[in-house]
């Protein structure tokens, strides 16, 4: 038979042995719930990965085929109104005038009416009587050119446009057919400033455009640092 001390020996080890065992389980256990954990890191990151990724999609397409066209056709269209406007000055200064300190809404241009004022000026009105001025009227039928492009993208793809921009959007289409309209009828005298109620350019909305594009293009940016970190995550 065993003596005492062997058998507090054995139950010593056994008990050892018997809690090496806990530890491990526990360790295991513990293994298995930190794995867990991380695949459901990497499954919702995975997830998050996939709907950012479509939503810069969407950005792109934003911007590729709405925001830059655009706002790279609007600029075009008001450097070729001011020179419209700088040849209008040259040729008949004491009808046309630049207002160099307008600021804001006020006019950078205007016209003398028939009570010898002078009103801001608006193509709209003044068409008609810019029709003998062949230099001006080649410009404003260059402008046009480009109306016709900028109204074939609005029609198009109008759904990338933020929900503020369709109205004015909508305008600017009625602007450009009144305009062409203007320009192939028979009228040779200007309208009284201000004569029309409705189909002015609508204000602001270069201005607008170019806001959406840059906060469009800095979303992208963004979505892509985010995309690249998530990337990281992944392959760790």
């Amino acid at each position: 038979a065993k003596s005492e001390p062997d058998y507090n020996v054995a139950i010593i080890g056994a008990a050892a042995v018997f809690g090496a065992a806990i530890v491990a389980a526990v360790l295991g256990i513990f293994g298995q719930v930190l794995a867990a954990r991380h695949a459901a890191r990497l499954a919702r990151d995975e997830a998050l990965y996939k709907d950012a990724a479509k939503i810069l999609e969407l950005r792109m397409r934003q911007v590729q085929q709405f925001y830059a066209p655009i706002f790279a056709l609007l600029r075009q269209s008001k450097d070729l109104y001011d020179k419209m406007l700088q040849q209008l000055v040259a040729d008949e200064p004491s009808r046309y005038r630049e207002v160099p300190t307008a600021v804001g809404k006020e006019f950078r241009w205007e016209v003398l009416d028939k009570k010898g004022a002078w009103q801001g000026f608006r193509l709209l009105d003044q068409l008609p009587a810019i029709k003998s001025n062949l230099k001006a009227l080649a410009l404003i039928d260059a402008n046009l050119l480009i109306g016709e492009k900028i109204c074939k993208i609005i029609s198009t793809r109008a759904g990338y446009a933020s929900e503020a921009l369709v109205d004015m959007l909508g305008q600017y289409m009625a602007h450009y057919a009144i305009l062409f309209t203007i320009r192939n009828g028979k009228e040779t005298e200007a309208f009284e400033p201000g004569w029309h109620k409705v189909g002015y350019f609508p204000f602001g909305l270069d201005t607008k455009i170019g806001e959406a594009y840059h906060e469009v293009s800095k979303s992208i940016d963004d979505f892509r640092k985010g995309s690249t970190r998530t990337l990281e995550t992944l392959a760790k």
